[in-house]
């Protein structure tokens, strides 16, 4: 077997082993996953991409320091593994792709592959620098680090607009054109959100953002059978029964969301994950009771990361808040403020605030007044001890 031969089938093969450390992922099997993904060459694009894409997950739901500098550096090794693998354009190309069309008729898949994951990389980078650093420099750094990803999802969009020999009929074009919606959608959904007078500055460096267009092609990922479908779901599904309901947008597709979250539920029926979209699905239709017992299957199931389980004690502390039910919506604001550092600022005052609620029925003894008095002074006292900037 050639050289070419042996390389790309190990490639394909490190594309299964991603597809497969996914998977293990949405069924709550993060440690396992890990584990898996150690037993490999951690030297195949892909093999290191899963390896610091999980490290950067945990990074981001446990935001402990070392947790965030481990994922910092598997990132950069990534980074360092998927530079090799690119194409090596020489000085003319170089300045040509500056001002003209890139054109990838010579890229062979793995390169093209490549890109790709180095854009993911990147990406996952400039937000880790984020969480890392709170100083403007970093901020500015970061900046820079999102802006040369999305130019590299637009080089790999027009990439298989030009649908070059290396893609035609190649077994992995699924996996490479899941991973290309999954960031531009992304991009062009996110960038829409922002009020349109900052998006007018942020199309004057390059951006653009068009809501129709990152839906279309969230869309189309979702329903690629590529390696990244699953997560072109999750940001769907996140957009329509979280973000916009938050944001108050009023554009939430309620049917198209229980369409694909059953699709999910079928493959995945005790992924915390999903449960918790499932609740999200109840709760944005008022079905408060239905949405706290599939927050409650949730938080039941055995998992690696309980830090996921932080996601639906937020939304059951409010769902307990809008039934009036201080007493619980305290409880998880306890909970929260003790096991989760996102913003201890923001629990704290959150635990106050329905203790306050509950008081009337405690003015009634006393000794109990005096003590929900004393601790709701101590725990507004700790909000401003608590607070931390991210991002700068």
């Amino acid at each position: 077997m050639a050289t070419e031969e042996i390389e790309e089938y190990e490639f394909k093969e490190s594309i299964k082993n991603a597809r497969k450390a996914l998977a293990l992922c949405l069924c709550n099997k993060f440690t396992e996953a890990q584990k898996f993904l150690q037993t490999l060459d951690g030297s195949c694009m892909y093999h290191s991409l899963s390896i610091s894409t999980i490290a950067y997950l945990q990074a981001v739901l446990t935001y402990e320091q070392k947790y965030i500098q481990l994922a910092h550096e598997k990132v950069k090794e990534t980074l360092k593994i998927c530079d090799k693998q690119r194409k090596k354009r020489s000085w003319n190309e170089s300045i040509y792709s500056w001002f003209g069309k890139p054109y990838f008729d010579d890229f062979s898949i793995i390169e093209l592959h490549a890109e790709l994951c180095y854009a993911e990389c990147l990406l996952e980078e400039a937000l880790l620098t984020f969480l890392q650093d709170e100083n403007l420099i970093s901020f500015v750094k970061g900046g820079l680090k999102i802006r040369n990803a999305y130019q590299l999802y637009r080089c790999c969009l027009i990439a298989l607009e030009q649908n070059p020999f290396s893609l035609k009929g190649s077994s992995t074009r699924a996996d490479f054109e899941s991973g290309v919606e999954m960031g531009m959608g992304t991009f062009n959904l996110l960038l829409s959100l922002l009020p349109p007078r900052v998006l007018k500055l942020l199309e004057w460096v390059g951006f653009s953002g068009d809501k129709e267009q990152g839906l279309f092609l969230l869309d189309k990922g979702c329903n690629s059978k590529g390696l990244r479908d699953a997560m072109c779901g999750i940001t769907l599904l996140g957009f329509h029964l979280v973000v916009s309901p938050l944001l108050g947008i009023g554009d939430s597709d309620i049917s198209y969301s229980s369409k694909h979250l059953s699709r999910y539920m079928e493959t995945y029926p005790n992924s915390s994950l999903f449960l918790y979209f499932s609740g999200r699905l109840l709760q944005t239709q008022c079905q408060i009771k239905e949405a706290l017992i599939e927050y409650e299957k949730s938080v039941s199931v055995n998992i690696d990361w309980k830090q996921i389980h932080h996601i639906c004690y937020w939304e059951m502390m409010w769902c307990y808040s809008f039934k009036g039910d201080w007493s619980n919506a305290a409880m998880y604001a306890s909970i929260l403020a003790d096991e989760s550092k996102w913003s201890k600022s923001s629990y704290k005052y959150m635990h106050a605030a329905f203790l306050i609620m509950q008081q009337p029925e405690c003015n009634k003894d006393l000794n109990q007044s005096k003590l929900f008095k004393e601790k709701i002074e101590k725990l507004l006292d700790e909000v401003v001890q608590h607070k931390q900037r991210i991002a700068g």
